[in-house]
Protein backbone atom coordinates (compact mmCIF):
# COMPACT_ATOMS: atom_id res chain seq x y z
CA UNK A 1 0.00 0.00 0.00
CA UNK A 2 2.52 1.97 1.12
CA UNK A 3 4.54 1.51 -2.37
CA UNK A 4 1.41 2.12 -4.01
CA UNK A 5 1.45 6.19 -2.64
CA UNK A 6 4.77 6.81 -2.82
CA UNK A 7 4.06 5.77 -6.62
CA UNK A 8 1.24 8.25 -7.11
CA UNK A 9 3.34 11.22 -5.11
CA UNK A 10 5.72 10.75 -7.16
CA UNK A 11 3.48 11.01 -10.93
CA UNK A 12 2.47 13.91 -9.03
CA UNK A 13 5.17 15.76 -7.98
CA UNK A 14 7.25 15.25 -11.21
CA UNK A 15 5.08 14.66 -14.23
CA UNK A 16 1.98 15.76 -14.40
CA UNK A 17 4.00 19.79 -13.70
CA UNK A 18 5.19 18.85 -17.09
CA UNK A 19 2.22 19.51 -18.85
CA UNK A 20 2.32 22.99 -17.25
CA UNK A 21 5.47 23.52 -18.33
CA UNK A 22 6.41 26.36 -20.88
CA UNK A 23 8.19 25.97 -24.07
CA UNK A 24 10.98 28.34 -25.52
CA UNK A 25 10.68 28.84 -29.32
CA UNK A 26 13.24 30.42 -31.24
CA UNK A 27 12.70 33.16 -34.16
CA UNK A 28 14.52 33.98 -36.77
CA UNK A 29 14.38 37.99 -36.78
CA UNK A 30 13.89 40.25 -40.14
CA UNK A 31 13.87 44.01 -40.92
CA UNK A 32 14.11 47.16 -41.35
CA UNK A 33 14.33 50.54 -40.81
CA UNK A 34 13.64 53.76 -42.95
CA UNK A 35 14.88 57.38 -41.59
CA UNK A 36 16.77 60.39 -43.00
CA UNK A 37 16.46 58.37 -46.45
CA UNK A 38 18.51 55.37 -45.56
CA UNK A 39 17.78 52.03 -44.47
CA UNK A 40 18.87 50.48 -41.34
CA UNK A 41 18.35 46.49 -41.52
CA UNK A 42 18.16 44.30 -38.82
CA UNK A 43 18.66 40.16 -38.39
CA UNK A 44 19.29 38.11 -35.66
CA UNK A 45 16.91 35.44 -33.10
CA UNK A 46 14.91 35.79 -30.25
CA UNK A 47 13.29 33.00 -27.89
CA UNK A 48 10.07 33.65 -26.79
CA UNK A 49 8.02 31.38 -23.91
CA UNK A 50 4.77 29.98 -25.34
CA UNK A 51 3.05 30.65 -21.72
CA UNK A 52 1.10 33.71 -22.07
CA UNK A 53 0.64 35.40 -18.20
CA UNK A 54 -1.23 38.25 -16.82
CA UNK A 55 0.80 41.05 -15.75
CA UNK A 56 0.09 43.48 -13.11
CA UNK A 57 2.95 45.69 -12.62
CA UNK A 58 0.28 48.33 -13.78
CA UNK A 59 -2.34 48.47 -11.41
CA UNK A 60 -4.73 50.66 -13.46
CA UNK A 61 -4.45 48.89 -16.93
CA UNK A 62 -3.25 45.07 -16.51
CA UNK A 63 -1.36 43.49 -19.33
CA UNK A 64 -1.40 39.79 -21.15
CA UNK A 65 2.21 39.13 -21.85
CA UNK A 66 4.34 36.68 -23.41
CA UNK A 67 7.93 36.64 -21.99
CA UNK A 68 11.42 37.16 -24.14
CA UNK A 69 13.72 35.53 -22.90
CA UNK A 70 16.58 36.50 -24.72
CA UNK A 71 17.41 38.24 -27.90
CA UNK A 72 20.72 38.98 -30.51
CA UNK A 73 20.21 41.27 -33.20
CA UNK A 74 22.12 42.79 -35.42
CA UNK A 75 21.80 46.13 -36.66
CA UNK A 76 23.06 48.13 -39.40
CA UNK A 77 22.44 51.32 -41.01
CA UNK A 78 24.48 54.99 -41.92
CA UNK A 79 24.42 55.72 -38.17
CA UNK A 80 26.90 52.76 -37.96
CA UNK A 81 26.91 49.06 -36.96
CA UNK A 82 25.78 47.63 -33.13
CA UNK A 83 25.04 44.25 -31.80
CA UNK A 84 21.97 44.48 -29.50
CA UNK A 85 22.02 41.78 -27.43
CA UNK A 86 20.22 40.46 -24.18
CA UNK A 87 21.02 36.88 -23.18
CA UNK A 88 19.13 36.59 -20.67
CA UNK A 89 16.75 39.29 -22.02
CA UNK A 90 15.35 42.14 -19.22
CA UNK A 91 11.90 43.08 -18.85
CA UNK A 92 11.50 42.08 -22.38
CA UNK A 93 7.91 40.87 -23.42
CA UNK A 94 5.27 40.84 -26.11
CA UNK A 95 1.90 41.73 -24.55
CA UNK A 96 -1.48 43.52 -24.87
CA UNK A 97 -3.08 45.97 -22.54
CA UNK A 98 -6.29 44.61 -21.11
CA UNK A 99 -8.86 47.83 -21.80
CA UNK A 100 -11.77 45.59 -21.31
CA UNK A 101 -13.62 43.43 -18.74
CA UNK A 102 -14.22 41.01 -21.55
CA UNK A 103 -12.68 38.60 -24.31
CA UNK A 104 -10.73 39.83 -26.73
CA UNK A 105 -8.80 42.01 -23.88
CA UNK A 106 -5.66 43.15 -25.73
CA UNK A 107 -6.53 46.33 -27.27
CA UNK A 108 -3.20 47.85 -27.05
CA UNK A 109 -0.23 45.85 -28.56
CA UNK A 110 3.04 46.52 -26.76
CA UNK A 111 6.65 45.20 -27.10
CA UNK A 112 9.56 45.53 -25.28
CA UNK A 113 13.15 44.91 -25.87
CA UNK A 114 15.74 45.67 -23.25
CA UNK A 115 19.28 44.61 -22.05
CA UNK A 116 21.12 46.19 -19.26
CA UNK A 117 21.88 49.29 -20.82
CA UNK A 118 19.76 49.72 -24.11
CA UNK A 119 16.10 49.02 -24.43
CA UNK A 120 13.62 48.97 -27.58
CA UNK A 121 9.75 50.17 -26.85
CA UNK A 122 6.77 50.42 -29.37
CA UNK A 123 4.98 53.89 -30.20
CA UNK A 124 1.70 52.69 -31.80
CA UNK A 125 -1.22 50.53 -30.65
CA UNK A 126 -0.68 48.00 -32.78
CA UNK A 127 2.86 47.16 -32.60
CA UNK A 128 2.72 43.59 -32.35
CA UNK A 129 0.36 41.35 -34.54
CA UNK A 130 0.12 38.04 -34.75
CA UNK A 131 -0.46 35.71 -37.59
CA UNK A 132 -2.27 32.60 -38.52
CA UNK A 133 -1.28 30.16 -41.52
CA UNK A 134 -3.74 32.18 -44.23
CA UNK A 135 -2.10 35.39 -43.55
CA UNK A 136 -4.57 36.91 -41.47
CA UNK A 137 -3.65 37.99 -37.94
CA UNK A 138 -5.84 37.31 -34.56
CA UNK A 139 -5.87 38.67 -30.69
CA UNK A 140 -4.05 36.03 -28.18
CA UNK A 141 -6.56 37.17 -25.44
CA UNK A 142 -9.52 36.53 -27.75
CA UNK A 143 -11.73 33.45 -26.35
CA UNK A 144 -11.00 31.55 -29.88
CA UNK A 145 -7.02 32.24 -29.87
CA UNK A 146 -6.25 32.25 -26.02
CA UNK A 147 -3.16 31.91 -25.18
CA UNK A 148 -1.71 30.69 -28.49
CA UNK A 149 1.71 31.96 -29.53
CA UNK A 150 2.06 32.62 -32.76
CA UNK A 151 4.44 31.01 -35.81
CA UNK A 152 4.35 34.39 -37.31
CA UNK A 153 4.56 37.68 -35.35
CA UNK A 154 4.94 41.20 -36.86
CA UNK A 155 6.29 44.29 -34.73
CA UNK A 156 6.55 47.57 -35.39
CA UNK A 157 9.60 49.57 -35.46
CA UNK A 158 10.96 50.91 -32.25
CA UNK A 159 9.25 54.45 -31.66
CA UNK A 160 11.23 54.91 -28.43
CA UNK A 161 14.77 53.69 -27.39
CA UNK A 162 18.14 54.03 -26.55
CA UNK A 163 20.39 53.11 -29.61
CA UNK A 164 17.55 54.12 -32.52
CA UNK A 165 17.42 57.53 -33.81
CA UNK A 166 14.37 59.28 -32.58
CA UNK A 167 13.49 60.30 -36.73
CA UNK A 168 12.69 57.40 -38.19
CA UNK A 169 9.40 56.88 -39.97
CA UNK A 170 8.96 53.66 -40.90
CA UNK A 171 9.69 49.77 -40.65
CA UNK A 172 9.37 46.63 -38.58
CA UNK A 173 10.10 43.38 -37.76
CA UNK A 174 9.89 39.85 -38.95
CA UNK A 175 9.49 37.15 -36.16
CA UNK A 176 9.61 33.48 -37.86
CA UNK A 177 9.84 30.35 -36.10
CA UNK A 178 12.00 28.29 -36.36
CA UNK A 179 11.36 24.49 -36.54
CA UNK A 180 12.67 22.88 -33.05
CA UNK A 181 11.48 23.88 -29.81
CA UNK A 182 14.03 24.12 -27.17
CA UNK A 183 13.00 23.05 -23.58
CA UNK A 184 13.60 24.85 -20.41
CA UNK A 185 16.06 23.49 -17.87
CA UNK A 186 13.86 23.37 -15.25
CA UNK A 187 11.83 21.51 -17.42
CA UNK A 188 14.62 18.76 -18.19
CA UNK A 189 15.48 18.54 -14.26
CA UNK A 190 11.89 17.44 -13.63
CA UNK A 191 12.23 15.09 -16.45
CA UNK A 192 15.50 13.55 -14.83
CA UNK A 193 13.83 13.78 -11.47
CA UNK A 194 10.78 11.93 -12.54
CA UNK A 195 13.06 8.90 -13.99
CA UNK A 196 15.24 8.67 -10.92
CA UNK A 197 12.84 8.57 -8.76
CA UNK A 198 10.81 5.69 -10.64
CA UNK A 199 14.16 4.21 -10.80
CA UNK A 200 14.55 4.50 -7.23
CA UNK A 201 10.88 3.01 -6.38
CA UNK A 202 11.46 -0.09 -9.14
CA UNK A 203 15.00 -0.90 -7.22
CA UNK A 204 13.54 -1.11 -4.02
CA UNK A 205 10.66 -3.50 -4.98
CA UNK A 206 13.27 -5.87 -5.59
CA UNK A 207 15.67 -5.45 -3.15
Amino acid sequence: MLRKIFTIVILLVYVLPLQAMATLYDYRVTGSFTYENAVTTVAGTMTISDVMREDHSNPIIPTYVFDITKFSLDVNGTGGAFAFVGDPAKYSILGWECRSLSPPYGEWGVYALANETDYWLNGTWSAVKFYLPDGSFYDPTSTEYFGQLASLISLDMPFNSTNMPPSAVGGGMWLERMPAPVPEPSMLLLIGSGLAGLGLLRRRRFI
